[in-house]
């Protein structure tokens, strides 16, 4: 007989939500994948990479064409990949900001965000 995975083993209980640091240029698409296959829904945490992925051209050039924010780029295009972004921030206009990403981002526009292959978190 196989042996269980830990989580099966020591609970019998599957993990719901899966937090991990995903943003554009890092997406994790092994691990998604892997999460999306057993139903563990993918949490997006640090979704503009502590602000540094703020700095990208192509980022802000995209966000220029639709008269919005660079974050409001970054969340949902994540919510276009079915992933679930999770913005922290203190300052209650961007926290209201950060909500507002009731848009479609094209699919043009989502192949050239895809392109940006960059780890933010580094300096």
């Amino acid at each position: 007989m196989a042996m269980k995975k830990t989580w099966e083993r020591l609970s019998g209980i599957a993990p719901m939500v899966n937090q991990i640091s995903i943003y554009i240029g890092h997406t994790q698409d092994a691990l998604t994948d892997y999460c999306r296959q057993r139903n563990i829904l993918v949490e997006a945490y640090s979704p503009l990479a502590t602000g540094r992925i703020l700095k990208n051209e192509t980022i802000r050039k995209v966000a220029k064409q639709y008269s919005i924010s660079g974050a409001q780029i970054c969340l949902r295009y994540l919510l276009q990949k079915d992933l679930l972004p999770l913005p922290k921030s203190t300052h209650a206009s961007r926290i209201v900001e950060n909500a507002d990403v009731g848009f479609t981002i094209s699919e043009a526009d989502m192949k050239t965000l895809d392109t940006i292959n960059q780890d933010f978190r580094h300096f």
